[in-house]
Formats: C-alpha cells, structure tokens, sequence
C-alpha cells in the first residue's frame, strides 16, 4: 500500500509540473504573438531636447478634476513622456481618447497639455509641418483649454499662409486678452489677429499696448509691435482717406443718427441683438452715393469676386440710410462717410479690400 501510494504522488507531482510549465509557456508567447501581429506605424524622425514652457503666470488650467486625484488609470504618463523622447508622434496621438478627459486627473491634463505643447512646438520648428502642429494642439486643448502657450501656438498655427483660419485665430485671441490682458504676447497676438484681418483700428490699439509694455526691452517681440503698429497706422490714414463725404451727406448721417437713437430709446431692441443680424444667406449690401469714387471701387471689387450684392444709394434711400444707421450702432462703428459695406453681421466702413475679401471668403 506504502508503495502504491508513493507511486500515485509521484506521479500526480510529475502532472503538476507539466501543467505549470505549458502555463508558462502560453503566458510566454501570448506578448510574442501580439507582437508578431503588430503593424508598425510610421513615425516622425526623432528629435529631442525640447524645454518644457513655464507654467506659473501662464496657465489658467479649467481642469475640474479632484485635486489630490493623482491617477485615474487611464493613461500612462511615462509612456507619454517616452512616446515624445523617441519622436512617436503618431502613436502619442492615441495616448487618449476625448471621452476620457472628463475622467482624467487634474495631474494628467496638466501633464499631458504640456507634453503635447512640446510636440506641437517641435512639429511647427523642427519640422515646419504645421498642420500636424495645429493638430496637436487641438488634442492639448481638449486637455486645458486655458493654457496660453499651447493657445499662443495654435493662433500662430492658424495665421500660417498654409491655414489662413482667421476665424479660429481670432476666437483664440480674444479669449487670451480676456485671460491675461497685461501679457505682452497676448496683446501682440490679439493685434496681429486683427492686422491680419484688415481691422485697423483694432490692430492698433493692441499692437500699441504690445509695444508700450516693452518699450525699456529690445526684444524681437517689441520691435515687432512697433513696426506692426505703424503699418496699421499707415493703413487706417489710408483707410480715412477712402471715405467720402460732403457737408449735406454729414448733416445727413448726423439727423440720421439722431433720429436713430431717438427710435432706440421708444423700442429698444432685445438683449441678444448687441450685433446686428447676419442677413439671409451671407447677404452683401453695399451702402453708397453716385459721387463717390470709393463706392464705384467698392463695386468693382465686389464685382471681381463674383458674389451677389445689393447696392443701396443712402442720399435716395430714407430707409436705407436708417437701415445703415442702425447696424452702424449695434455694431458700436461710427460712419463718417461712405461706402459702407455690410457682410453678413460684419461692417466695414471705408474702402478696406483686404477686410473685404476675408469676409467675403468667411461667408462663401
């Protein structure tokens, strides 16, 4: 009985290590197969070196997360990190999913915001791939939406000739001046969003802050303030010139303006209507004399687009110079003279052809 007894537990061990080590080997091979099955994807080439930007004064985090949350386990920090040092862009790109940043630690967001700064900024200098660039910055917006160097990036992105998204640059702009008025390169960008457009008068006052706030440096930034600045001066003389007017037109605008208001103050208009209505369609009306050499410029220029307009002679036209009146005042622009062109809820006031054809191409 001693004997078969020893035999039966010899041999049930001999079974049991010949289940563990087939356990062993199938553990083994699984990672081994999933590699052999894994398709490599291309990468960008590998550069390093990349500082991180400061993140004291310039981030504004809207992070909600809870504060002393250090993981939610959804994402890797170091393999983010690693994925940026060996130039992975494209797998960096998959770290995360947008349905997952709700639930991701305010550690996280912040982390990864500047880890996809730093690969952004390295596609824009590096590589001059700016749209890959504006793509990244994208996905750190998603992470922090307040964070001024990846907002500051992204606007200078959208500026590119290769993207020319005014309207991105612009909403991007305003949102740093409301963050961090003082800061000189907000103010900088804000001005150049508005150069860029063709708003003179916007350009610069901000180009002129820019300049001030630097003006005991000499730095690059500064220098270009000032000389951004004066172009837009330059700009908006020019601008003024382009209006005209005569002493009937001007008692015409100024009764025009009084009886305006008057009207505002018996039927004030709704809260929302602080712009004016964008006309059906992307309408253009061009609002205009039969003397003005600016207004026959204006025309040609429409004309040379290929858009539809309306032209409206305000010295014939009661109603159309009111109707002028009224979207001058909820736009808070003061006409001093035409032509005045309305596009869409957007006013120009004077011959601007580049403040023209932006529009123009926005609404198309």
């Amino acid at each position: 009985m001693t004997s078969g007894r020893q035999t039966c537990f010899i041999g049930g061990m001999k079974t049991c290590k010949t289940i563990m080590v087939g356990c062993v080997m199938a553990t083994l091979a699984l990672p081994m197969l999933d590699c052999a099955g894994h398709e490599a994807r291309p990468q960008k080439p590998q550069a390093t070196g990349e500082k991180p930007p400061a993140q004291d004064k310039d981030r504004h985090s809207t992070v909600a997360m809870d504060d002393d949350a250090e993981s939610s386990g959804l994402v890797d920090l170091q393999r983010s990190r690693d994925l940026l040092k060996n130039n992975k862009l494209d797998d960096l790109l998959e770290i995360f999913e947008p349905r997952q940043v709700p639930r991701l630690t305010r550690k996280e967001r912040s982390a990864l915001a500047d880890i996809f700064y730093r690969a952004a900024m390295r596609l824009r200098k590096r590589y001059k791939d700016i749209s890959y660039s504006s793509m990244f910055c994208e996905r750190g917006l998603m992470l922090d939406e307040a964070y001024q160097p990846l907002m500051r990036l992204q606007i200078r992105n959208y500026l590119h000739s290769s993207m020319k998204l005014f309207g991105g640059a612009e909403e991007l702009a305003v949102k740093l001046v409301q963050i961090d008025p003082a800061n000189q390169e907000n103010q900088f960008l804000r001005g150049k969003v508005a150069y860029d457009q063709g708003e003179w008068d916007v350009a610069a006052g901000w180009l002129k802050k820019a300049a001030r706030v630097g003006r005991t440096e000499n730095s690059k930034l500064t220098k270009d303030a000032w000389h951004l600045q004066d172009l837009a001066k330059g700009h908006l003389q020019e601008l003024k010139a382009s209006l005209s007017m005569t002493r009937e037109l001007e008692l015409m605008l100024k009764h025009a303006k009084i009886k305006n208001r008057e009207q505002l103050m018996k039927n004030p208009p709704p809260a929302e209507m602080a712009q004016p209505a964008a006309l059906a369609g992307g309408k253009i009306v061009l609002y205009m004399t039969n003397w003005c050499g600016y207004c026959r410029k204006t025309k040609e220029l429409l004309e040379s687009l290929k858009v539809p307009f309306e032209q409206k002679d305000i010295e014939k036209n009661q109603s159309a110079l009111m109707e002028m009146m009224r979207a001058a005042e909820q736009a808070g622009v003061e006409v001093t003279g035409v032509p005045v062109i309305r596009i869409g809820s957007k006013l120009v006031v004077g011959y601007n052809p580049q403040r023209i054809e932006e529009l123009v191409r926005q609404i198309r």
